[in-house]
């Protein structure tokens, strides 16, 4: 949980970059993009 608040701060106040907040993190693109869309992980669903 802290690490998605770590990097929501970081990109969203424009101390790093999405392209540079990927490699410092080691997350791929689409990852990054869900972090920056919901504050929240999403949550399990039962089929």
């Amino acid at each position: 949980m802290e690490f998605r608040k770590e990097v929501r701060r970081e990109v969203l106040t424009n101390e790093l970059s999405q392209r540079a907040a990927c490699r410092k993190y080691g997350s791929g693109w689409h990852a990054l993009k869900k972090i920056l869309a919901h504050a929240e992980p999403a949550g399990y669903r039962l089929r």
